[in-house]
């Protein structure tokens, strides 16, 4: 599904992305292609989610009558297997023409608790911005991956031979025959040859356990502050293992 609703991910502004994970995430958009029903009023409209963030989103319908201040009732339009997911109130902040299409830009009024169970969180969460679970299996993991890595401590190579198992925006599980200790501060260098350039972030180590069923260590990684061209980067390895994982 995320195949073909995840265009991008980019930073808002190098300028706001600093060592504030949260507010890393809120500095973060999602390009995206997300067929929505909107309600206003006591009527459905037919729109397109082209821009999801942590505070509020962007849309476009050729169908609905927006306008500035109005709140609207976002609901997904694709079934979402193995997850219930609810529809999302926005208050719309301003309204432009675009050929046939009005687009709004719109921030979250719904309640916190509706917020937990809607399909703006499911989304969210499927490409890593909810670090409320340190590890997952595989099966459960946000972003399936497979990405070949190394761990640096300065300029020296620390764990030589890794891979990266889960990859978000706000950090990755790496599995590697080498334990890390808590909150260590490295580097982590990941490399897809030929498909993307090698990108090297800065991370620190949440926790690390010992995998009895493989015999490896898995440990959590949060990225620290990196710049606008790194989280663009960032963001296409999550979507290409996004493509890789997804069905079409």
């Amino acid at each position: 599904m995320l195949r073909n609703v995840i265009q991008s991910i980019e930073s808002m502004d190098a300028q706001e992305i600093s060592q504030s994970l949260t507010e890393k995430r809120r500095g973060v958009r999602v390009k995206s292609y997300a067929q929505v029903r909107a309600q206003v009023g006591d009527h459905d409209h037919k729109a397109i989610v082209t821009e999801l963030g942590v505070d509020g989103c962007r849309f476009k319908s050729m169908e609905a009558p927006l306008a500035q201040g109005q709140e609207v009732e976002l609901r997904y339009a694709s079934e979402v297997e193995g997850a219930e997911v609810g529809p999302v109130r926005v208050q719309v902040a301003w309204v432009q023409k675009s050929g046939r299409d009005l687009i709004a830009g719109a921030r979250y009024v719904d309640s916190r608790e509706n917020m937990r169970r809607s399909w703006v969180r499911f989304l969210l969460t499927e490409i890593g911005f909810d670090d409320t679970r340190t590890y997952q299996r595989r099966k459960f993991i946000r972003v399936d991956a497979s990405i070949p890595s190394r761990i640096f401590q300065e300029d020296e190579v620390i764990v030589p031979d890794a891979r990266l198992v889960n990859i978000g925006i706000g950090g990755c599980l790496l599995e590697s025959g080498v334990a890390l200790e808590k909150g260590r501060e490295v580097t982590v260098e990941m490399s897809l040859w030929r498909i993307l350039p090698t990108l090297r972030l800065p991370a620190a180590v949440i926790e690390t356990r010992h995998d009895a069923e493989t015999g490896h260590y898995l440990t959590s990684l949060k990225f620290g502050s990196i710049d606008s061209a790194q989280v663009k980067l960032l963001g296409n390895y999550v979507i290409n293992m996004i493509n890789q994982s997804s069905p079409i």
